[in-house]
């Protein structure tokens, strides 16, 4: 276990001053803003765990002196009885590495075991104050939870051991005590974090003309719908109806078959079912339920939850946009076929997307919208909250001037590790890089992959880039040429210097200070890759900075003189390995981890 992100700490504390802090009982002890968001936890772990209000959640906070290890009680009712509830005690910490230990559960033990017992005279004003309410939850509930959220990096051992204790001391307990701890993990905080930036799921009714049922290897429906059943779809969920389809809306006036589904909806509705392909979605959940006249026979009413449109998003956004420019028409005769599959979008969905997806005119670097790493890296970049943006759809419309691109995280990704053929291989082909199944994509898009690298990357490359093309522009000729085909270069070998102090930092990057920190070491780098290309390059510079040995050889010469390893005896004699997964493994891994690292400085 680790504990919890830097990134996801900041916006934790964020929202718990935001959302908690203003509702909490207010304390006799002199108390913070530190103190303040760690006694918001508490509040934050059944606002999450029960789906309370936060309002609800802060008024049942106790943290103060004299809580005996107690930070929240609250009781909840089952919605069913008004006698079948949960009572919760709860106990929160707010570190950044320490494990929840030993003295933290012994403090709690000796909490529960005085409210079990309704000893309340040595706790606090804030247990008093509600001493007849607790009482009453003691009385009518059935069950009585121990919640304990933490952001540090474990519960120790000898903690576990001793709530242990606890629970084995039968004859001293009430037996309505719950036999386990529900621990809230770092890991869960972070997952609630991001559940808040989700889609969130879609739960409908659909009705089939002529349905037909398939139960074999997963259960399917499929039949006729009428359009204007996907039109209002459409209308109330927007985007998050396709979002385990491979792309968006593509428009009318980019698809020629988008331009004919509105003539044919336009001129002969009736005929629409005969020239369109269909939609497939899937569905967490399908329930069939009778057959509902909505007068006229045979059409089925079928439940689902969790739908998503996994091919035809054309069709449907096609036909919306028509509908919204021509209210007039009747559309009332249009109708497709559908087919609904029972299925989960991470496992055979996707199998299923890709696989009907591959009969339309798509591009490889579609099928990124069906990796779950990425839509991770969406969410965990909306939870820094910092107006920044990832997109991984290549077609998607976003209405923000801080867009991060797939394309661009890539290419940053690739250019800040250690292989040298990277800024080749973007050069010549950065498509074929591009795409989920890629070895280049699968190095970086990785299970662990923090977005806040992903970010920083980023916007270094970007920042680089735009240098770069300043410094392109107020060039002519062969040192023109040399900018325009080797920026991959440039770029690949500064981010070496910029890794420690800038794309690894546990915050977003100024790019401000960024441009005015790189200046003079971009500068004198510019200038050592135009020097070395002039005197040792035996063909032009586009062909040159395509070719994989070129660019190894180049940045070989760049990285030993811009990092000042003229004089390391060591690389002479490093030795080819038979198992490098690049060329000169061991010598860029020894160069790179030697690169001056540029610390910020003020502008002059």
């Amino acid at each position: 276990m680790t504990a919890i992100q830097a990134e996801f700490k900041q916006r934790l504390e964020q929202i718990l001053k935001d959302r908690f802090v203003a509702s909490m009982p207010k304390t006799k002890s002199t108390c913070d803003e530190a103190k303040s968001c760690s006694r918001a936890l508490a509040a934050f772990a059944l606002n999450k765990r029960l789906d309370i209000k936060p309002q609800e959640a802060a008024k049942s906070v106790i943290d103060d002196v004299n809580d005996h290890g107690i930070d929240a009680i609250y009781y909840h009712k089952a919605e069913n009885s008004e006698e079948d509830g949960t009572l919760y005690l709860v106990q929160a910490k707010l570190n950044d590495n320490k494990n929840f230990e030993q003295e933290d559960a012994l403090c709690m033990m000796d909490g529960v075991r005085k409210i079990l017992r309704q000893e309340f005279d040595s706790f606090n004003d804030l247990v008093k104050n509600r001493q007849t309410e607790i009482v009453q939850a003691l009385d009518e509930c059935t069950h009585i939870q121990l919640l304990v959220i933490y952001t540090g990096n474990d519960v120790s051992q000898t903690a576990k051991q001793k709530f242990d204790t606890l629970f084995n001391d039968r004859d001293d307990l009430d037996e309505r005590l719950c036999q386990m701890i529900d621990y809230f993990s770092p890991q869960e905080i972070e997952d609630k974090l991001r559940e808040e930036q989700s889609h969130k799921p879609i739960h409908t009714d659909l009705y089939l003309t002529k349905s037909q049922k398939i139960d074999q290897d997963s259960l399917t429906y499929y039949g006729l719908v009428n359009i204007t059943d996907m039109i209002d779809l459409h209308v109330q969920h927007g985007k998050a109806l396709f979002e385990h389809n491979i792309r968006y809306f593509l428009g009318t006036s980019k698809s020629t078959v988008n331009q004919s589904i509105q003539k044919t909806l336009r001129e002969h509705p009736q005929q629409f079912f005969y020239l369109n392909n269909g939609i497939t979605a899937i569905a967490e959940i399908i329930e069939p339920k009778s057959n509902h006249n909505r007068g006229k026979s045979g059409i089925q009413k079928i439940k689902v939850r969790g739908l998503s449109i996994i091919n035809g998003a054309q069709t449907i956004s096609t036909c919306a946009d028509f509908a919204q420019n021509n209210p007039d028409v009747d559309l009332s005769a249009a109708k497709v076929m559908f087919t609904l599959i029972k299925a989960d979008a991470r496992a055979f969905g996707a199998k299923i997307t890709k696989a009907r997806n591959h009969q339309n005119p798509v591009t490889t670097n579609n099928f990124a919208a069906l990796d779950p790493i990425q839509e991770r890296i969406r969410q965990d970049i909306a939870v820094l909250n910092e107006g920044y943006v990832y997109s991984y759809r290549p077609e998607a419309i976003v209405n923000s001037t801080h867009v991060i691109r797939l394309e661009d995280a890539l290419n940053a990704l690739l250019l800040v590790s250690n292989n040298p053929t990277y800024p080749a291989q973007i050069k010549h082909n950065a498509n074929a890089l591009n795409h989920k199944d890629s070895s280049a994509y699968k190095e970086v898009f990785t299970e662990d992959l923090r977005a806040i690298k992903l970010l920083n990357a980023t916007l270094v490359y970007q920042t680089l880039q735009s240098v770069i093309l300043d410094y392109e522009r107020g060039s002519q000729g062969q040192e023109k040429l040399v900018l325009r085909h080797g920026k991959f270069v440039i770029i690949a070998v500064m981010m070496k210097c910029l890794k420690k102090n800038w794309i690894d930092l546990e915050r977003i990057i100024d790019i401000e200070k960024l441009k005015n920190t790189l200046s003079s070491p971009l500068d004198e780098l510019r200038q050592q890759i135009i020097d070395s290309f002039i005197s040792t390059a035996y063909k032009g510079p586009l062909a040159f900075f395509k070719s994989q040995v070129d660019v190894v050889d180049l940045m070989d010469r760049i990285m030993r003189t811009h990092f000042w390893l003229v004089s390391d005896i060591a690389l002479d004699k490093m030795p080819k390995g038979l198992f490098d997964k690049f060329p000169k493994e061991s010598r860029f891994n020894y160069m790179v981890q030697r690169a001056p690292q540029i610390e910020f400085r003020e502008a002059q």
